[in-house]
């Protein structure tokens, strides 16, 4: 694995704790924190907006940046989906259960497993 991706999350921008309208960047401008991940990695908020895993960044054609490459990968594994099994634990901490400090340190530890250091900050 490379040098780690150093993301910050901001509170105030992200989206958690509900599977049914997190996105990696949501119409208003709250994002996931694959989706902080997708933007400091280089994607653009328009490759990313309103898609729901890093996954579908590459369904819809974009150019996946290396430094993700632990979250998915543009050669299918067969079963036409591109997300890896940290990708889905990440979405899984971010969008699922209660919210509290548990979540951040969940994200953190996997975030390790994918070459990411993730912080968060108010």
């Amino acid at each position: 694995m490379t040098d780690m991706l150093k993301v910050v999350v901001k509170r105030s921008e992200w989206i958690m704790g509900d599977p049914h309208h997190s996105a990696l960047l949501t119409p208003e401008g709250l994002k996931c924190c694959l989706g902080f991940a997708c933007l400091v990695a280089g994607l653009e908020p328009s490759q990313i907006k309103g898609i729901c895993s890093p996954g579908g960044v590459i369904k819809n054609g974009h150019t996946w940046p290396k430094s993700l490459a632990e979250l998915a990968s543009p050669v299918s594994p067969g079963s036409g989906d591109y997300n890896t099994p940290v990708c889905y634990d990440l979405m899984i901490a971010n969008d699922m259960g209660s919210i509290d400090d548990a979540r951040e340190a969940r994200i953190k530890v996997l975030g390790l497993k994918a070459g990411i250091a993730f912080e968060f900050e108010d």
